[in-house]
């Protein structure tokens, strides 16, 4: 689903039909940090996935991708619950 930026202020904030259920937190991957977000529609029941870049500094000024672009892609996911084992080392 296509969002415009006006509309995305919604998902991205929880405003109006919209509940952020993870804010997701910039991730540095070089020259450009990622942030990964998931909010719920309250009408529909359905879970969003946005993906977010920017590049620049917090000293100087963000370039935003998806504000150039003028829109965001939601992409519809349910949620999973995993179980994971993991091998770990005891004294004797």
């Amino acid at each position: 689903m296509i969002v415009n930026l006006e509309d995305f202020e919604d998902v991205e904030e929880g405003f109006g039909d919209w509940e952020v259920i993870d804010g997701g937190d910039w991730v540095s991957g070089g020259k450009w940090e990622y942030l990964t977000g998931i909010s719920k529609n309250k009408v529909t029941g359905k879970y969003y996935r946005y993906e977010l870049s920017r590049s620049g500094s917090y000293y100087t000024e963000y370039y935003y991708n998806h504000r150039e672009e003028g829109f965001v892609n939601l992409v519809e996911v349910i949620p999973v619950e995993r179980t994971v084992i993991v091998k770990d080392w005891e004294e004797v």
